[in-house]
């Protein structure tokens, strides 16, 4: 359950595959990390754990948002 995954371990995550793939928009960098994580479908839930992770690195300046695309920092 997304319930018992900390924001911090899916930030960190997160992280990781911003790192690797180069070029992601937010919405393919979040459906990543729900995939490796072994999330197919994208439930409220688990679409709003994957925001906070989200809006974690960003507030973190961990990552940045330029035209679109996330860049690691």
């Amino acid at each position: 359950k997304i319930d018992y995954v900390s924001t911090e371990e899916l930030a960190e995550a997160m992280w990781i595959i911003a790192k690797k793939s180069v070029g992601s928009t937010k919405d393919s960098l979040i459906q990543k990390v729900a995939n490796s994580y072994g999330y197919n479908r994208m439930s409220e839930n688990i679409l709003l754990a994957m925001q906070k992770a989200y809006n974690s690195l960003l507030r973190r300046k961990r990552i940045q948002k330029i035209e679109g695309k996330i860049v690691v920092k």
